[in-house]
C-alpha cells in the first residue's frame, strides 16, 4: 500500500512541471552568430556590417563573410541591393554600381524597392538619385535625410535649408516648409520634430499630431515610439500617451514586438506592454532587424535570436 502511494506522488511531481511548461509562453535567446567582432551593425537586405580585426566587411545570417573585412572605414547598411561604402555604392556583390558614379557622401536608398532613392552630396550640397544613378531632386540642400515609406501615395524626405528643416516629396516639391531645428524621418504618418530644444511628432501635411515636450523621440514602430524624458527613456502611443514608464537609462525602437532597453547599464528587450520578455544580460543591444539583433558581451559583438514556445 505504501508502495503504491509513494508511486503516485513520483507520477504527480512528475507530471506537474510538465502542465505548468505547457501553460506559459517562455521566451529564449540563442546567441546565433557567436561573439566574435568588434563592432556590429543590424541587418538589412539580409546583410550586416561588422568590424574584425580594424576592418569592415559584411556576413550574411550565417555569420559567413559576404564582403570579407577591407574596409578601415564605417559602411553604409544594404539596402534595396545597394550599400554605400567610402565614395561610391557597392551591389551585393561587392561591385561597384550607378555605373560607378561618385558621391562625397550618401545615405540608404529608401523606402526598399523598385522607387527607392538615396539622398548624396555633391559640391557639398545634398539631393536625391534613383537605382540607376540618376539625379531626381538636384542637390540644392544644406542635407537631407531618407525618404519614408508611402502613405496614401505620399512619401517624404527631411531637407534642410538655411539652417531650417522642412520635408520634399519625391518629386523635389517642399510640402512641409522648413521651419524646424532638427527633423527626422517619417514613420508611417509621423515624423518626430525639434523645435527651441523640444521634440514633438508632426504628420504628414506638417501639423503637430503630438505637441514638442520631450527631449528625444524616436521612429514608430509596432504602435510606439522611445521618447526622453529628463534622464530616462519611456515609450508612447501614437496619442502621445506614455504606455512604458520613461525609467530605462536608454532605448532603442520596438521590431517585432521587442525593443532595447538598458537598466543600470545592462540591456535586455521589453514587449509593447513593457514587460521584461529578454533579461537584461548585455553591455549594449540593438534593436531586432530580419529577426536577428547585435549584442555586445565583454567588448565583442554577435547576434541573437529569440523563439516563442
Amino acid at each position: 500500500m505504501k508502495k503504491g502511494i509513494f508511486l503516485s506522488l513520483v507520477l504527480v511531481i512528475l507530471i506537474i512541471p510538465v502542465f505548468h511548461v505547457k501553460s506559459e509562453a517562455i521566451t529564449v535567446a540563442e546567441i546565433v552568430i557567436p561573439l566574435q567582432f568588434q563592432d556590429a551593425r543590424s541587418f538589412s537586405d539580409g546583410l550586416a556590417a561588422v568590424k574584425s580585426d580594424g576592418m569592415w566587411g559584411y556576413i550574411d545570417r550565417l555569420g559567413q563573410w559576404v564582403i570579407p573585412p577591407t574596409y578601415n572605414f564605417p559602411i553604409g547598411d544594404y539596402s534595396s541591393g545597394l550599400a554605400f561604402v567610402g565614395n561610391q555604392f557597392l551591389n551585393k556583390n561587392g561591385a561597384l554600381a550607378l555605373e560607378g558614379a561618385k558621391f562625397e557622401n550618401a545615405r540608404s536608398f529608401k523606402p526598399k524597392g523598385e522607387k527607392a532613392l538615396a539622398a548624396v552630396q555633391l559640391s557639398g550640397l545634398w539631393g536625391f538619385v534613383d537605382l540607376k544613378g540618376e539625379l531626381v531632386i538636384s542637390p540644392k540642400y544644406d542635407n537631407a535625410g531618407d525618404f519614408s515609406e508611402s502613405v496614401d501615395g505620399l512619401q517624404l524626405a527631411p531637407i534642410k535649408v538655411g539652417g531650417v528643416w522642412g520635408y520634399v516629396d519625391n518629386k523635389g516639391r517642399e510640402l512641409i516648409m522648413p521651419k524646424f531645428d532638427y527633423a527626422w524621418s517619417f514613420s508611417g504618418s509621423f515624423a518626430a520634430v525639434m523645435i527651441e530644444g523640444a521634440v514633438g511628432y508632426i504628420d504628414m501635411t506638417g501639423v503637430y499630431a503630438i505637441n514638442p515636450k520631450f527631449v528625444h523621440g524616436g521612429a514608430f514602430n509596432n504602435g510606439r515610439a522611445q521618447v526622453r524624458i529628463g534622464e530616462k527613456t519611456g515609450y508612447i502611443n501614437d496619442k502621445g500617451s506614455i504606455i512604458i514608464p520613461a525609467k530605462y537609462h536608454d532605448g532603442g525602437e520596438f521590431d517585432n514586438g521587442l525593443a532595447p532597453v538598458a537598466t543600470d547599464n545592462r540591456w535586455g528587450y521589453i514587449n509593447v506592454s513593457g514587460k521584461i520578455i529578454i533579461p537584461p544580460l548585455y553591455d549594449k543591444a540593438l534593436p531586432f532587424s530580419e529577426g536577428l539583433a547585435a549584442v555586445e558581451q565583454d567588448g565583442l559583438w554577435g547576434y541573437i535570436a529569440y523563439k516563442n514556445f
